[in-house]
């Protein structure tokens, strides 16, 4: 029976997976560490920000501390995400409202740090919609282990095989699977993901699809009476 949903943040509540790409290949390159954005795509998006530095400083020989590093990307990003514009992605503010109907626990479960976590949800008027906001900043592993879901199940009082996780990379996924959990994928446009982990995969978050996503939860709801 699902009674909660866990929301990964960037790609699924905003569109801002271009932006974090932008403007972390922008911080890497200053502290003098480029990546291609090819590489990025295939291996750090989903991944939370400490587990990037770490592999960065590690390849790249840097100097500055993990905390140093992280404390100035998160700075970094922060002022370009206060800078910008923000907009839901098309559909979630339906979707979350038909949710919170439905009388299901809301979290977020993202990697970026709870300051940014904050100012987008507040940013686009969708932070009343949400029990818990948990951050991958304040777990040890990140995706793809499973903790930083395990973590919001747990703040939401839920066991994991009563929870959906809604994901758009291939590390999410994995991390929801490796939490015992079912997870929606929304698929990726560009096809930089691997939805083999997911339970059910929408298109986008149109009325169809939501339709579809929630026949699946009823489903899975009957199936637990």
């Amino acid at each position: 029976m699902i009674e909660t949903m866990i929301f990964d943040m960037d790609g699924v509540l905003i569109d801002s997976e271009p932006l974090h790409m932008q403007v972390n290949l922008q911080y890497f390159r200053s502290i003098g560490a480029p990546v291609s954005e090819e590489f990025y795509k295939r291996e750090f998006v989903g991944t939370p920000p400490v587990s990037m530095l770490r592999r960065l400083k590690q390849e790249f020989c840097l100097t500055p501390s993990i905390r140093q590093l992280t404390d100035e990307s998160q700075q970094f990003m922060l002022s370009a995400f206060k800078t910008t514009e923000l907009v839901p992605m098309p559909g979630i503010i339906p979707l979350l409202e038909r949710c919170s109907e439905e009388g299901i626990t809301l979290a977020v479960g993202s990697s970026s740090c709870i300051e940014l976590i904050e100012h987008v949800t507040e940013a686009i008027g969708i932070q009343h919609h949400f029990s818990h906001l948990v951050s991958g900043a304040h777990i040890e592993r990140g995706k793809p282990f499973p903790d930083i879901f395990l973590t919001a199940a747990g703040l939401c009082g839920s066991d994991p095989c009563d929870c959906l996780v809604v994901e758009d990379s291939t590390n999410g996924i994995r991390a929801a699977a490796a939490a015992g959990m079912l997870c929606a994928s929304l698929r990726d446009p560009e096809g930089h993901q691997d939805s083999e982990l997911a339970d059910i995969t929408l298109e986008d978050f149109s009325p169809a699809q939501c339709d579809r996503l929630f026949s699946f939860i009823h489903e899975q709801q009957r199936d637990g009476d």
